[in-house]
């Protein structure tokens, strides 16, 4: 069995097996070690911390200072935050936070964990809003009565209203309610996993945007986001 020698950090006296002190110096055995870590936890503690509030940085702050605002919710998963030694401004989880942050709530689901159903539905809910408008615009018009011109025309007044009453554009508020929902849907779920949302809460009103900044928030590509102004498009040409 091989002992290993101990030497003292100070004088680089080799030390006694079972000493406490160094027999030339003095010096505590293990000492040394703590001051430098106590020199670096200070030096760590002395850096100061911004984070993004509201698109604006703020700080700067010690990290007890940031551990508050952890405990109190105004920092969590998703906040980005910065102190020099870090590459560019970086998710409070991904940094040496992320300690703080487990210990006040668990980090939001992930990966095939987040469940995206509602947004890809979402996604092409123009089409859906368009074929809920020919749904609700032939049962108004179910019974419109048909003019003698239209006899033997294969026509009738119904779907004549009901065309018109879409590419009018005057059913396009089921449309917009459908969109808007189905935002809000998907925001409360995203905060049920975990998420803070409160960046992209207020753009549930605005549909693109939304999908624009939740994709960004989870990391995610914009394939959702293309879909829906991809299916956004095809109404819109479908009404001119």
């Amino acid at each position: 069995m091989t002992v290993e020698s101990i030497f003292c950090t100070n004088c680089g006296v080799e030390i006694a097996s079972g000493a406490s002190f160094c027999s030339s110096c003095g010096t505590e055995i293990g000492s040394a070690d703590e001051k430098v870590s106590s020199s670096i936890d200070a030096e760590q503690e002395e850096t100061p911390w911004f984070y993004d509030k509201n698109g604006e940085r703020t700080g700067g702050l010690t990290e007890s200072q940031m551990v508050g605002l952890i405990q109190s919710g105004e920092v969590g998963y998703g906040t980005s935050v910065w102190k020099y030694g870090l590459d560019g401004w970086t998710k409070a989880e991904k940094t040496d936070l992320a300690k703080h942050l487990v210990e006040v709530e668990p980090p939001p689901l992930k990966g095939a964990n987040v469940s995206n159903g509602t947004v890809w539905v979402l996604a092409v809910a123009p089409v859906i809003g368009l074929v809920l408008e020919y749904f609700i615009a032939g049962i108004i018009y179910s019974d419109s009565p048909d003019p003698d011109w239209m006899a033997g025309t294969g026509l009738s007044q119904s779907d004549l209203d009901v065309f018109n009453a879409v590419e009018s554009g005057s059913l396009f508020l089921v449309t917009v309610i459908l969109n808007i929902g189905l935002s809000i849907l998907d925001e409360r779920r995203l905060r049920k996993a975990g998420w803070d949302t409160s960046k992209i809460r207020g753009m549930v009103w605005l549909v693109p945007v939304y999908l624009f900044k939740r994709a960004k928030l989870l990391e995610q590509n914009l394939a959702y986001f293309i879909v829906w102004l991809v299916a956004f498009g095809l109404v819109f040409f479908n009404m001119i």
